[in-house]
Parts: C-alpha cells; structure tokens; sequence
C-alpha cells in the first residue's frame, strides 16, 4: 500500500480565507445568536415541557433556564459540604439573584 492510494481524495485541510472572512460576525450579532440557538434547542425544548407538566402551565424555555440556574445556585447553597463561610454567603446571593432574575422572567 502507497501513499498515494491513501491519500486519493483528501482535500485541503483549511478553508479558503475569503469563505471564512464571510463567517466572521460581530461579537453582539453573535451572542444573539448564541442565545436564540441555545433557547431553539431540543434539550430545552424538553426541559420546558418537563417543567409545565410539572408546574401546571405554560413554561418557556428562557423560564426553564432560568428556573434551573436558581436551582443549581439553591443546590449550591445547600449542598452538605464544608464551606467558608464567605463561600456560603456567595452561593446565598447567587441563589437570591437567580430567584429574583425567575420571579422578573416569570
């Protein structure tokens, strides 16, 4: 076997710059469209509909992520394992503002 016949139909590694140049988008545009294709996804789609069965009404999946960030910083605050107690504090505002960001989305 040669390295010719190995190598029959490999093309270039890298794009042209021109095509990639075209990609380039501005840091805004791009968060935007980060958030939308995060809140279009499947996993949150599902989780949404997790949520309104459970909860009895309608929920968002821009209110299911927001419901869990409030539970992932409740769960930090309460999670049994030796902490300073500033570390403690920090995970208490976190969780606060996390309810507070729900409650506003809500």
């Amino acid at each position: 076997m040669n390295s010719k016949s190995v190598l029959v139909g490999a093309g270039p590694m890298m794009a042209a710059p021109s095509s990639l140049s075209s990609r380039v988008m501005p840091s805004r545009r791009r968060s935007l469209s980060l958030r939308r294709r995060v809140e279009s996804s499947v996993w949150l789609g599902r989780l949404a509909r997790y949520y309104s069965r459970m909860l009895g009404e309608q929920v968002t999946p821009r209110y299911a992520l927001c419901l869990t960030h409030a539970q992932v910083a409740v769960w930090a605050l309460v999670f049994p394992v030796v902490m300073p107690l500033s570390a403690r504090a920090l995970c208490l505002l976190w969780a606060a503002l996390a309810v507070r960001q729900c409650r506003k989305n809500a």
